[in-house]
């Protein structure tokens, strides 16, 4: 897991952009691994369920926030 996390860094610090694609359950979690400050990172996908209060502090970071609206399903009708 150490490997992976050391590769996907290095990734991230050679791109010339790093773009997060994450779902608000990604938030105000603990992990054992940590891939970047929010510092390396220019852009962040996020579904809609996201708190405010996070949304600002990417923002205020200096990401470029993304909101994706979550499709709900519609029932057909017969």
């Amino acid at each position: 897991a150490r490997e992976i996390e050391r590769g996907t860094t290095a990734l991230m610090q050679a791109a010339d952009q790093v773009t997060v694609v994450a779902d608000s359950t990604k938030f105000n979690k603990s992990s054992l691994a940590l891939l970047c400050e929010l510092s390396m990172i220019d852009s962040i996908v996020v579904d809609d369920e996201l708190d405010a209060e996070w949304i600002n502090t990417l923002r205020l970071a200096g990401i470029d926030v993304q909101i994706a609206a979550i499709r709900t399903q519609i029932e057909p009708t017969s």
